[in-house]
């Protein structure tokens, strides 16, 4: 079946991706921490064969609900980046550049998840050229012109 769906503690925002400056530029410890966390997770998932365990191929979709650990505003893109590059990291597909279409959206809090958590569906295969189909049909309501 070609959607898949992984759950992972909530990423660090990308403002907090990079630390120092200059040549001591380096990637930060809640960034490689939030990395570790996930691959270990995912190889969990794929023991358990909710998973599979070669790298999915191919142009691909995510939809991505996010749980905050509070209720803190927040801007939603800047937790993409950290997912895609923890799923890239743990060799979920080749590259996050497959990620041709996403649609993130927040979750209420809940205190049962402390730490927050992302609940990342991925689309693929035939799936993936349904989902594309139904957002192609939203663009043209719109006037959007598809090729």
């Amino acid at each position: 079946m070609p959607t898949k769906t992984i759950k992972l503690d909530f990423p660090p925002s990308v403002n907090m991706r990079w630390r120092g400056g200059g040549c001591n530029t380096h990637v930060s410890r809640e960034t490689s921490a939030f990395e570790l966390a996930s691959v270990y997770r995912i190889m969990s998932q794929r023991g358990q064969k909710k998973l599979p365990r070669t790298k999915i191929t191919g142009p691909l979709a995510l939809i991505i609900y996010l749980r905050p650990p509070d209720r803190i505003r927040r801007d939603i893109d800047n937790y993409i980046k950290a997912i895609n590059d923890a799923l890239t990291k743990a060799k979920v597909w080749e590259d996050d550049s497959q990620v041709q279409a996403f649609l993130p959206q927040w979750l209420e809090p809940n205190s049962k998840t402390k730490r927050g958590e992302a609940i990342i569906t991925i689309i693929y295969g035939a799936d993936y050229q349904k989902i594309i189909d139904e957002f192609n049909c939203i663009a043209l309501k719109f006037g959007a012109k598809i090729c």
